[in-house]
């Protein structure tokens, strides 16, 4: 018997060569016959990975990998946890070949538990006749996109009502992080609001409404996986005390013209307005209607001075409250100045352009 150097063979298995002399005597010829006889002993290799699933993988559609071995074997999907084979109709585990099997795994297939990640170790494990190895262990992360069960809604409010924004996901592991932000219709300037909360049953924005909270409020929903945002628009409905005015003055001669300046700051804009004297409703059109920035629209009447101009004036914007009233004089020119008595003052009056003066 003798030993030769080692080698492969074509399947890369280790061969252990023997050679073996066999002789044959006969004593009836007196010969000896010997032959030498070659029998390799192959010594089977652990199946070796040439390509196994990478460490982690985070779940969100579905997943196309595979386990490739340098040799053939028969290539199994085991759960690390509890050491048991997976099944291959739940997974879509197929063996393509000799050296190749593959996983296919679908979102549906796998059970999620909402509000926790759900981590499931993995290794491929070849067996051939030389023995079984295991590749590297590998997991899934199983998580899911956020999607909104309640998205937040516009609306138009009266300033000093109270209201919530609401919104909650329906969707999502691990559970997204609900957060807001607010886009001011004044200045433009995007802040964040409100509470930031992974509650599954939402995070609503609870305001007491002013004037400066109309704008835009954004709810985002945030995990691993991806970020989505839905907003809505606050309208906020105000008013100011209406104001009336007389222009140049209060005080106005008989036959003279004035004018009754009514202005509020409102939204919505007031379209109209009604002048009031002595709580009459005078029928009487606005000569003029002007608006700024500022939310602030101005009413013009034009009053001829008569006898029965005297009195107090209010004026109220269509769809808001009246004015606090203020009163109109009217004094009448008299006549040429004359002494009454010696004994009493001399009462003058001098007329100009700017009305009377006593």
């Amino acid at each position: 018997r003798r030993r030769v150097p080692e080698g492969y063979n074509s399947s890369n298995k280790a061969v252990e060569p023997e050679v073996f002399m066999l002789c044959f005597s006969s004593w009836k010829f007196l010969s000896l016959l010997c032959v030498a006889v070659y029998t390799p002993k192959v010594l089977l290799a652990e199946p070796v990975f040439l390509h196994s699933p990478s460490a982690t993988i985070y779940f969100v559609t579905d997943i196309n990998t595979t386990c490739t071995t340098k040799d053939a074997a028969n290539i199994s999907w085991v759960n690390v946890v509890n050491n048991t084979p997976l099944d291959s109709s739940t997974y879509g585990i197929r063996q393509e070949n000799d050296t190749v099997s593959r996983m296919t795994l679908s979102g549906m297939a796998l059970t999620t538990v909402r509000g926790t990640l759900v981590f499931d170790k993995f290794i491929c494990r070849a067996t051939a006749l030389s023995g079984t190895k295991n590749s590297s262990q590998f997991g899934f992360t199983h998580g899911s996109v956020p999607s909104f069960g309640q998205r937040p809604r516009n609306a138009m409010l009266f300033e000093g009502n109270e209201t919530n924004f609401e919104c909650s996901f329906s969707l999502g592991t691990p559970n997204p992080l609900i957060s807001w932000t607010f886009t001011s219709r004044l200045t433009g300037k995007q802040t964040s609001v409100g509470m930031v909360s992974r509650n599954p049953g939402g995070n609503p924005l609870k305001l007491k409404i002013d004037r400066y909270d109309a704008g835009v409020y954004t709810c985002q929903l945030s995990n691993q996986f991806r970020t989505v945002k839905a907003s809505a628009t606050l309208s906020v409905n105000y008013a100011n005390q209406a104001e009336i005015a007389f222009i140049p003055t209060s005080t106005v001669a008989l036959g003279s013209k004035v004018d009754a300046i009514c202005t509020i700051e409102a939204v919505p804009l007031a379209q109209s307005a009604d002048l009031y004297r002595d709580n009459e409703k005078l029928q009487l059109s606005p000569s003029a209607r002007l608006q700024d920035s500022f939310n602030t629209t101005v009413f013009n009447f034009s009053i001829t001075v008569d006898s029965n101009s005297d009195g107090n004036y209010s004026c109220q914007p269509g769809g808001y409250s009246r004015s606090e009233p203020i009163t109109l004089t009217v004094i009448e020119p008299p006549g040429p100045a004359s002494l009454v008595d010696t004994t009493l003052p001399r009462l003058c009056w001098k007329l100009s352009s700017n009305g009377i003066s006593v």
